[in-house]
């Protein structure tokens, strides 16, 4: 099967944690002999000029329509496509494969609050998320959900567009009325999990690591965050980010747990 891996992401204030975070899908999709492809903001050249004057400054929507396009495109010389946020870490390489996976998929999202409930247990809230999914050429479901981000920004009137619209809101839908696959082994490591990693864990990582019964291999990074801070906000945030990347680069996903809790390396 010809496989492509595509990622892209400007070219100007790129910290050195995202950096090796592109590196490491780069490394990942070597390893599996899968094709890289990367494209820096000539990538938005997929979006319509209504589309762009619709998302206005929401660029995670007009991303999310982008990255549905270029795939589009890719079935003219490639069976299936994997699209990777640009913050996506790849920390466990050997161990996340696609292999057994058909169709379509969406990485598996667990999204822990640093609150807990009645019961003493830290809150979460689980779905899907397209930071990592792949599209087989001869399944339907690109199409689908092409033609229903189509809709959503040709139709928008209400202002300013959810971040999440045609991302994780319209992924849970998709699971809902067509066959798609859940991937495995991929978190969401929020700013709490990986001050925690840099801590040596704590038991917010720990039930964290909980969910992940087959293990964790990679995690999508919430950049995101990054845009809503200035200043020394966001260099401390870099330094967290920068430190927590290189421990989970070195000791794979075993880092989540407190240091006197060892675990085989997932």
């Amino acid at each position: 099967m010809r496989t492509a891996v595509i990622q892209s992401f400007r070219e100007h204030d790129v910290p050195a944690w995202l950096a090796s975070c592109m590196r490491s899908a780069q490394i990942w999709a070597e390893q599996e002999g899968y094709t890289y492809l990367w494209k820096n903001d000539a990538f938005f050249d997929y979006a319509t000029e209504h589309e762009k004057r619709i998302c206005s400054n929401q660029i995670y929507a007009l991303t999310d329509i982008c990255r549905l396009r270029w795939i589009k495109e890719l079935f003219d010389s490639y069976d299936r496509v994997v699209w990777l946020d640009a913050d996506i870490l790849i920390f466990s390489p050997k161990k996340l494969t696609l292999e057994s996976l058909a169709g379509a998929g969406f990485a598996k999202e667990v999204f822990i609050r640093p609150h807990t409930d009645n019961r003493g247990r830290f809150i979460t809230k689980h779905g899907h998320n397209n930071a990592f999914m792949f599209f087989d050429r001869d399944n339907g479901s690109l199409e689908h959900y092409l033609s229903s981000a189509e809709a959503c920004l040709a139709e928008w009137h209400d202002g300013d567009l959810p971040r999440t619209i045609i991302g994780p809101t319209m992924v849970d839908n998709l699971f809902s009325c067509h066959r798609v696959t859940s991937i495995e082994g991929v978190g969401l490591f929020s700013p709490n999990i990986m001050r925690d990693i840099v801590l040596g864990g704590t038991r917010l990582s720990k039930q964290y690591y909980g969910h992940y019964p087959s293990g964790l291999y990679a995690a999508n990074l919430c950049h995101f965050i990054r845009n809503t801070l200035e200043g020394l906000k966001r260099e401390q945030y870099d330094a967290t980010y920068e430190k927590a990347v290189e421990k989970l680069l070195q000791d794979g996903s075993r880092v989540l747990l407190p240091s006197n809790h060892f675990v085989h390396n997932g």
